[in-house]
């Protein structure tokens, strides 16, 4: 499973003074498709490209007043919920023409009551919420979209802490790899 997500850094205003990370949608598309089929090329066809985040521009502005003085002049932010949006959109679009899944994180984000304030610290980076809201969400997708690689569908390559003999660890490891590998392939030496 290969999630691709390249966050709002991407989605910067050309005209700011970072503009160093500014990279142009069309240019943002190409990097998308080249992921994906350099994954694809690599074999793993398991794939799910997830859009950036939407920005919230009152709060983005609010903390670049107080943290980056020189910005203070500016009447924007170096990020707009408009442009990431366009940025999301892209991502959508590159999925569906290369056939794989997507999460519109921008969207779901936006579903939410105070997702502005709850979900992100600074109008742009995650909190602690926003990031437990991602896992959640990327759960669920991995859960719809490759259900082979659910959390429960998969194998332990060793058993849990608790299962493992204090006395005898070595035996409860060659014990769980003799059942994990009994029919499938020789366990490892």
């Amino acid at each position: 499973m290969t999630p691709r997500y390249l966050p709002g850094r991407s989605t910067i205003g050309e005209a700011h003074r970072g503009a160093r990370q500014h990279v142009p949608l069309e240019e943002y598309k190409k990097n998308l498709e080249r992921m994906v089929n350099r994954v694809k090329a690599a074999g793993c066809g398991n794939t799910l490209l997830i859009t950036p985040p939407p920005v919230c521009n009152e709060s983005r502005m609010k903390f670049l007043h107080k943290n980056c003085p020189s910005s203070a002049n500016n009447s924007a932010a170096d990020r707009s919920l408009e442009v990431s949006g366009q940025y999301a959109d892209a991502c959508v679009t590159v999925s569906k023409e290369l056939g794989v899944p997507s999460l519109n994180l921008w969207s779901s984000f936006q579903t939410q009551p105070a997702w502005n304030a709850e979900l992100l610290q600074d109008g742009l980076h995650f909190s602690p919420s926003g990031s437990g809201f991602l896992f959640s969400r990327l759960i669920a997708a991995i859960d719809q979209e490759f259900p082979c690689m659910r959390v429960g569908a998969l194998q332990l390559d060793f058993p849990l802490h608790g299962d493992i003999n204090p006395n005898s660890p070595q035996e409860s490891i060659d014990d769980h790899l003799g059942r994990y590998y009994t029919g499938r392939r020789e366990a490892p030496e």
